[in-house]
Order: structure tokens, then sequence, then C-alpha cells
């Protein structure tokens, strides 16, 4: 009685539905205690991973990978608000120097306005 290859195809799909863990029974069996124990053989499949287990890694690291460039984002958004500050603070430091600046000015020529004829009146004295 000869089994036809769609029905065994067939047959094997729907066992591997109900028990994904069928074939691996049957290759622990077939497997010889001379090449690798049973559950040495157990504990190499254990460390497989599946489509949809590669699937789902692939997702959450995709999805820390999305949160962490929101984070960079946000440092982002963060460092450019502190350099616009920076710039502002610059700006006003340099106006504010510009006053002082304009202040010594005249303090430095109404001191020499004053000192120049003092200076003057000492020399006449010394000199007369």
């Amino acid at each position: 009685m000869a089994i036809e290859v769609a029905e065994l195809k067939s047959a094997m799909k729907d066992l591997l539905k109900e028990d994904p863990y069928f074939l691996k029974g049957i290759i622990l069996d077939a497997i010889s205690e001379d090449l690798m124990t049973k559950n040495e053989f157990a504990k190499m499949f254990e460390k497989l991973a599946t489509k949809e287990d590669l699937k789902m890694l692939i997702e959450m690291f995709n999805k820390r990978f999305e949160a962490i460039d929101k984070r960079f984002e946000d440092m982002n958004k963060r460092f450019e608000a502190v350099d616009k500050r920076f710039e502002d603070m610059r700006y006003y430091i340099d106006k504010r120097f510009e006053v002082v600046e304009r202040r010594i000015g005249f303090l430095e020529k109404l001191i020499v306005g004053f000192n120049l004829p003092i200076l003057l009146l000492l020399l006449k004295l010394v000199l007369a």
C-alpha cells in the first residue's frame, strides 16, 4: 500500500501544526548515543530560534532603536535651545561691553582733558 507524496506532506503539515516539536522527537530517537546524548541534542535545539522569534527580535530592536532615535532628537532640540541661549547671551554681553567701552572712552577723554591743563600748569611752574 503506497502513500501518495501529497497525502504524506499534508499529514506532516497537520502534525507539525498540532505539535511543532514532533520532528525533534523523531530526530532525537534517531541519534545514536555515541555521537551525542539526547540532552545535548535538546540543548542544541533550545539555542535555535524560529522565524517568528527572529521577527520578534527584529521588531524589538527596531522599537528600541526608534526610542533611542527619539531620545537623541530630544537631546538635539535641547542643545539647540541651549545654543540659542548662549548666542543671545553673547550678543547682550557684546552690547554691554560696547556701552562700557563708550563710557570708558568718554572718561579717558575727560581725564586727559582735565590733566592736560594741569600738566601745562606744572610745566610752566617748573620751567619758570
